[in-house]
Order: C-alpha cells, then structure tokens, then sequence
C-alpha cells in the first residue's frame, strides 16, 4: 500500500470538507472585518469616536466569536490528522 492510497482513508469526505469551508469562511470573516474597519475609519470625520469605538469593540467580540469556531473545527481534523498519523 503506498502513501496516497493511506490518504485517501485518513480523512471522511465531511471532514475534508468541513477544512475547506473553515478556510473559506476564516477568510470571509477576515475580508469583511478589514472592510468594516476601514469604513469606520473613514466615516469618523464627524468626531464621535465613541461610536465609532464602540463599533470596533462590537466588530472584534463577534469576530472573535466566529473565528473561534471556525478553529475548533481545525484543531478537531488536526487532532484526527496526528491520531492517523500514529498509526501509520
């Protein structure tokens, strides 16, 4: 048996596709925050920083929310990764 076929039974195709969706959605989430906080930035020219920092506050909570869902979906197929790795 060579290593390809080994591979291939490492990981379910759920899983395989539940990495690449968590990749996706690591990236959607990093774009959209990039763009909500230049656009904070931007529209503060009316000075009510506090607004705008609150924002920022609410924006970095629910994306540390989100992304750390999306690395406990990671850190799982890692685990299955190192536990298959073992028993080759």
């Amino acid at each position: 048996m060579d290593n390809n076929s080994n591979q291939v039974k490492m990981f379910a195709s759920t899983e395989i596709t539940d990495l690449c969706e968590s990749i996706k959605h690591i990236h959607k989430i990093l774009r959209t925050v990039g763009l909500f906080f230049s656009e904070l930035n931007m529209n503060d020219e009316n000075g009510n920083g506090l607004l705008v920092d609150f924002k920022k506050w609410g924006i970095k909570t629910i994306t540390k929310e989100m992304l750390e869902k999306q690395f406990q979906k990671l850190d799982r197929i890692r685990a299955i990764y190192e536990e298959e790795k073992k028993r080759l």
